[in-house]
């Protein structure tokens, strides 16, 4: 119930609902209590938790005086829940999550001694004394430049550990100097752009925390899901930069434990797979591998399970752009075959396998072709709507500040205003985001920066205008063909893109040159990507020239 009184409201829960930063905070107290116990892995797994909660922002965009007190109170108690979890990953000899876990306390408070000590005896125990002497000289440095003191007793009496262990101070890493916002905020660009938000840019990837609960709830009751949307709706984005990382932190019991797998199907989604279970247990042989997979429906399940018996952790397998099966894959019986081995996967009972599958919606009806996937499809499925404002504005603000930038006063309403007069405009504002982190100035996005862009519907339009235009005539003509190939047109649905390799390119010989001149421009300017399994860019060669 909502009351409104003295020029605010009030919000009155009913007793059977709970607020996830109260269950945070009473989590932390839990993991404390289990630390002191005796139960380092219930302690861990607690602070986990609680650590995927309290690190998300509050009210992102959002000013007011009551909200800064609650924001530091928020981040004193993350801090905690930092030091909890990197104690009890130290105590369980998970050297290398306890590392993690401090360098983000310290990241978070770098004036937090305890932070730091956290930091030195992790590197110490994992037996790597170099990187320990550094963390202690990082700590001693600060201290001494911003606040003309040394450091604590404690952690001066850890530093003599060291030495009198014999460890060398060596040039394992560069002592990080980026005191300064702007000189931040010039280097980092926090924004994708029309590419995917992958794992490694999980701290700039905001407004989907809400979607990312769900999907773990839903995670908790199935060990399918397939999450659809619309091209364009970020599904990939989520999955990768937001479910991903949750899973690696504990968000789901045991889950920090398993080993991720992210694949996207192609034109031979057996022998993708085949290549990941390798990767995953080196001893398999790829082709024999791909042989069963192709035979029996049971052969990933059976894989994984005699890994499991040699010590491997379970699996996670990210299949992203499930529509490739379709729109890639000509083979009937390979298609078959690699869907089939998803669902009994999937629905093995205390089977360790884990199965999170991207696809677009209008590729859904497809998979009543197959009947095993299209049951587990209907009955634990996620549809990634449409960000709704607060969301949006989280996307556009929260990855700014985390890199120092600042925003015009109006900026974020004017962007939010335009974003909702173009339904569907998700990659169209994140390149607009793009071109205004290229036009900022001295650390500050603009309003105007904005306008000459072309604002969040002219800026993808202007820039792939501006390149073309850049281009010789012969250059353009090549540009039509090439971005042609990378389009695969739909049957029944919208078109979709399609990876190429660049010997596809060239149509002859002495095309080679132009079309890496016009492939170059076209990355340059980020209106295509590479890599994956593709060359990269400057190692390209046509197969007719040396």
């Amino acid at each position: 119930m909502v009351r409104a009184s003295a020029g605010a409201y009030r919000v009155y829960l009913a007793e059977d609902l709970q607020v996830d930063i109260e269950q945070a905070a009473a989590g932390t107290d839990r993991a404390e209590c289990a630390l002191v116990a005796g139960e380092p892995a219930t302690a861990g797994q607690l602070a986990a938790q609680a650590r995927a909660v309290l690190g998300r922002p509050l009210l992102p965009g959002v000013e007011a005086p009551w909200l800064d007190g609650k924001r530091r109170e928020l981040s004193r108690l993350l801090l905690r829940a930092l030091e909890i979890l990197a104690e009890a990953r130290l105590v369980s000899g998970e050297y290398g999550h306890a590392v993690a876990a401090a360098e983000e306390a310290v990241t978070l408070d770098p004036f937090r001694e305890s932070s730091h000590r956290l930091l030195i005896r992790a590197h110490l125990e994992a037996g790597n004394g170099a990187a320990g002497l550094w963390a202690y000289e990082r700590c001693r440095q600060l201290l001494a430049e911003e606040l003309g003191v040394d450091p604590a007793p404690e952690t001066q009496a850890l530093h003599a550990v060291m030495l009198r262990a014999g460890a060398a101070l060596e040039p394992v890493a560069p002592v990080p100097r980026t005191s300064s916002v702007t000189a931040r905020s010039a280097k980092v660009c926090p924004y994708r752009g029309l590419q995917t938000f992958e794992e490694a840019d999980a701290e700039h990837f905001f407004g989907r925390d809400a979607d990312v609960s769900r999907l773990l709830e839903r995670l908790e009751a199935s060990k399918f899901l397939a999450v659809l949307g619309p091209s364009g709706s970020g599904k990939s984005s989520l999955v990768r930069a937001g479910l991903i990382p949750a899973l690696r932190q504990g968000a789901l019991p045991a889950s920090d434990t398993c080993a991720v797998r992210v694949l996207r199907p192609g034109s031979e989604p057996i022998k993708t797979l085949a290549r990941e279970l390798t990767r995953l247990d080196p001893s398999l042989d790829e082709p024999a591998t791909a042989r069963r997979l192709f035979e029996d429906d049971r052969a990933l399940h059976r894989t994984v399970e005699a890994a499991a018996d040699a010590g491997s952790p379970r699996v996670v397998f990210v299949v992203d752009q499930l529509e490739e099966v379709f729109t890639l894959c000509v083979d009937e019986e390979q298609r078959r075959a690699f869907l089939d081995a998803l669902a009994t996967a999937g629905t093995a009972p205390l089977g360790r396998v884990m199965v999170i599958a991207t696809l677009r919606a209008d590729f859904y009806p497809r998979l009543a072709d197959h009947p095993r996937l299209a049951d587990l499809a209907s009955s634990h499925q996620f549809l990634v709507t449409p960000m709704d404002e607060v969301g949006l504005a989280e996307a556009i603000v929260g990855p700014a500040r985390k890199v120092g930038l600042r925003l015009e006063e109006g900026l974020p309403e004017t962007i939010l205003r335009d974003v909702a007069r173009q339904p569907g405009s998700l990659p169209l504002l994140g390149h607009c985001l793009l071109e205004l982190w290229e036009r900022r100035a001295d650390g500050t996005l603009t309003v105007g920066a904005y306008r000459d862009a072309g604002g969040v519907e002219g800026a993808l339009a202007g820039r792939a205008e501006a390149v073309y235009l850049s281009l010789s005539p012969d250059e353009q003509l090549v540009t039509r063909r090439v971005l042609l190939r990378l389009t695969q047109p739909g049957e029944g649905s919208h078109d979709t893109r399609r990876r190429v390799s660049f010997s596809e390119l060239p149509t002859q010989p002495q095309e080679c040159e132009t079309v890496e001149t016009v492939v170059d421009r076209l990355t340059e300017a980020r209106l295509v990507t590479t890599g994956g399994t593709l060359p990269a860019t400057a190692g390209w060669r046509c197969p007719t020239r040396p």
